[in-house]
Order: C-alpha cells, then structure tokens, then sequence
C-alpha cells in the first residue's frame, strides 16, 4: 500500500501523509531494520565464517561511520547513530558468537565483543533453566529492580540537563576548559 493510495483512501494530501508518516514510523528507524536484515543474511548466508565476521565489521562499523560524518556538528547530538552505535556491537557480537560457535576448540576472540548475554544463556533461560524448580516460575520479581534503575537514570538525566544550564557541552572544547 503507498502513500499515495492511503491519502486517497482518507482524503488527505499525499505530502501532509507522507510528513505524518515519517514522524511517526521515524524515518531513522530504516538503518535499524536494514541492518538487522543483513545481520540476519550474514548469520544464515555464511556462517560460522572469517568472511562472516569480516563481513559484519566493514558493514556494520562502515555503516556508523559513514552515518556519523554524514550528522555530525560541533555539538554533542543525540541521532539515529547513538543507539546504532549499540546495534553496532550486538550485531557484530552475534556475529562473532556465531563464528566462535562453529570452532571446534575455545577461541578467545569472542570474548572481545563486549558485554551481553551470549546465546548460551539466553537458550537456558528460555529452556527454564532459571525458573525456580518447586513452583516453576521465575525466581523472583524484577519490578523493584527495573524501576530502580529508571529512577536513578532520570534522576542523572534530570541533573545532567539542570547542570548544563550553568555549565553547558561547548565549555568543554572550549580552550579555557584546556588550559
């Protein structure tokens, strides 16, 4: 279905849809779904490969990098490439997890990867391997946990945009914050 017939279908003009659209299903969102796709041809095409996890690093880590030279400004922006940045590291992660799984003895490299989960774990938890065996549920509740975390984390945001305010980004590439 385009845009074109769906503005025709709701009788509104084909350019206020197309802006609404790309407000709302943001625009930014199509690096994310590209990439996963070729992380997805890449783990099913060759795995378990040195091609595969030369592959995944050009793509994924070329794909920042042309991505930030292409929004980069003077200042500190908060763009599609910072959460790519993550997507970066997962991508190539799962990449490296699944070359390394396909190795016949231990091979520290993907060990280097970064902090996550490996598919092991994830495999055990869906298996219920965490889940308390007398009443086979989870062990225990992480709400307390998780809204821990978010209270802390805006309670740093919330500090971080007041601090700003007196101290803004800028200072620190200033040349009296280098002297």
């Amino acid at each position: 279905m385009t845009i074109n017939y769906l503005s025709q279908i709701i009788g509104s003009e084909e350019d206020a849809l197309r802006l609404l659209v790309a407000i709302l299903a943001c625009v930014a969102i199509i690096h994310t779904i590209f990439s996963i796709i070729i992380a997805y041809l890449i783990v099913n095409l060759i795995p378990g490969t040195a091609l595969s996890v030369a592959a995944a690093h050009i793509f994924f880590l070329g794909h920042l990098l042309i991505g930030i030279w292409f929004v980069e400004s003077s200042t500190y922006d908060i763009t599609w490439t910072t959460p790519f940045c993550i997507l970066t590291l997962k991508m190539t992660a799962l990449v490296m997890d699944v070359y390394d799984g396909h190795l016949q003895v231990f091979e520290g490299g993907g060990t280097l990867t970064g902090p996550h989960f490996s598919l092991k774990r994830f495999r055990e938890f869906v298996k219920g391997d965490y889940l308390d065996k007398e009443r086979n549920e989870v062990r225990q509740s992480s709400i307390m946990a998780s809204l821990q975390r978010f209270v802390v984390g805006v309670f740093f945001a919330v500090l971080y945009k007041w601090g700003t305010v007196w101290v803004p980004d800028s200072y620190f590439n200033s040349p009296e914050f280098l002297v």
